[in-house]
C-alpha cells in the first residue's frame, strides 16, 4: 500500500485538481460554442496530427472511444461545420479516415 505522504500520490492528486479546475473553466466556453468536451478533444487530436488527419481507429484509441463512437463524433462535427468534410482516399476502406 502506498503511504499517504508518497510524492506520487501527491502528484496524482494535484493532476486531478488541475483537470477538475480546467474542466470547470473550459466547459462553459465549449457549451457556448455548441461543443462537448469530446468534440473539443477530437478536434484537438486532429489539429495536432500530421496533415490534420488520423485513421478512425487511431483517433478512437487517442480519445478512448470505440471506432463507432468516434465516427459519430466526427459525423456530428461535420454536420455542425466544426470540421471540414471527411477526406477518404479512394484506396482506403470505407469510413477509415477522417
Amino acid at each position: 500500500m502506498i503511504p499517504f505522504n508518497d510524492p506520487r500520490l501527491t502528484a496524482i492528486g494535484l493532476l486531478s485538481e488541475v483537470h477538475a479546475g480546467l474542466t470547470a473553466k473550459t466547459t462553459p466556453a465549449l457549451v457556448a460554442a455548441g461543443m462537448s468536451e469530446i468534440d473539443f478533444e477530437t478536434l484537438l487530436r486532429l489539429a495536432r496530427s500530421p496533415h490534420r488527419r488520423l485513421r478512425m481507429s487511431d483517433l478512437a484509441a487517442q480519445t478512448n472511444l470505440s471506432t463507432s463512437g468516434v465516427t459519430r463524433v466526427v459525423d456530428r462535427l461535420n454536420v455542425t461545420t466544426w470540421y471540414a468534410a471527411r477526406r477518404v482516399p479512394p484506396t482506403a476502406a470505407p469510413r477509415t479516415r477522417c
